[in-house]
C-alpha cells in the first residue's frame, strides 16, 4: 500500500507515535475527507473486495465507498503503519431492535496499550473517535455512544432522547476480507437492501454532516440543518463541490 498518497487522501502527516490521540486523528481525518457512499450500487458496477482494487478506486480516484471498502481498506492501512488492527463482522439493528442481514457490516478492532477500541468509518452518522470496549461513554458532534457488553454479544449504542438505543451487534473475532463477499453481494443488489433504491452519499465536517439522498442535499451545522432539492443536471456539480468527487471517477 502507498501511504504517502492514503495520507495525501486524507489530509493527514505521517507520525511515528502509535497513541489514541494519533488513531483518533486518522479516523476523523478519513471521516472528513471519504465519503460513504453507494453510487456504485446504484450504477450496478460491481464492488470487488480487493485492496489494490479498493485502493485505486477510493484512494486514486477520489471515490467513496461503503463499510466493507472503507473499513477494510482502512483497516489494511492502520496495519500497514504499525497498529495492532481487526475487521470485524457486525449485525446492525434499527431503534425498534430489529436486526439487518447478520454480520453483513464491516467494522474494525484497534489494540492499543492493552486496550481494545472500535473504530468504523463506514457507518454514516456515528461515533468519530475510537470507542472503547470496556463501556465508557464518548461525546462528540454525533452525539453521546458506547460499548455495552452483553451476555452474547458487545453493543454499539447510541444515547437518544434519554434511552441508549443498540445501532449494532458485534463480536471480536476477526474476520478477513473476502469473508464479506456474500453480504457485499446481497447489499448491492436485493431490493432489500437499504443501498439499492437511492443514491446516498454523506461525508463528515467539523461541526455537522453533508447527506445527498436522491435529489435531496441536507447540511446539518451544529443544530442548524438546511435541506434544498436540486434538478439531475446539478447532480455532478454537487458531487464536486460537497463530496470532491469527480465525475470522471464514475
Amino acid at each position: 500500500m502507498n501511504i504517502e498518497r492514503y495520507l495525501e487522501r486524507i489530509h493527514a502527516v505521517f507520525k511515528q507515535e502509535r497513541t489514541l490521540v494519533y488513531l483518533t486523528y486518522l479516523q476523523q481525518q478519513h471521516l472528513f475527507h471519504i465519503p460513504f457512499e453507494n453510487l456504485d450500487v446504484v450504477y450496478k458496477k460491481e464492488i470487488v473486495l480487493n485492496e489494490d482494487v479498493l485502493f485505486h478506486k477510493i484512494i486514486e480516484k477520489n471515490r467513496g465507498g461503503f463499510c466493507y471498502e472503507l473499513n477494510s481498506l482502512f483497516c489494511a492501512f492502520l496495519q500497514e503503519i504499525g497498529f495492532q488492527a481487526k475487521l470485524l463482522s457486525a449485525t446492525v439493528q434499527d431503534e425498534q431492535g430489529k436486526t439487518f442481514k447478520e454480520a453483513s457490516h464491516a467494522t474494525t478492532l484497534v489494540l492499543l496499550n492493552g486496550k481494545e477500541y472500535l473504530v468504523d468509518v463506514g457507518f454514516g452518522d456515528s461515533v468519530r473517535q475510537p470507542l472503547p470496549l470496556s463501556g465508557e461513554m464518548v461525546r462528540d458532534v454525533s452525539g453521546t455512544h458506547r460499548i455495552f457488553k452483553s451476555q452474547q454479544h458487545f453493543c454499539l449504542q447510541k444515547k437518544l432522547n434519554g434511552k441508549w438505543i443498540t445501532k449494532y451487534l458485534f463480536s471480536t473475532e476477526e474476520k478477513a476480507a473476502d469473508s464479506f463477499k456474500e453480504a457485499c453481494i446481497f447489499t448491492q443488489t436485493s431490493p432489500t437492501s437499504p443501498f439499492t433504491g437511492r443514491r446516498i452519499v454523506t461525508i463528515a465536517t467539523p461541526r455537522g454532516r453533508v447527506t445527498l439522498s436522491d435529489n435531496t442535499l441536507t447540511i446539518a451545522h451544529e443544530e442548524t440543518k438546511t435541506k434544498k432539492t436540486f434538478k439531475e443536471d446539478q447532480f455532478f456539480h454537487i458531487l464536486q463541490t460537497y463530496f470532491h468527487i469527480p465525475s470522471s471517477s464514475l
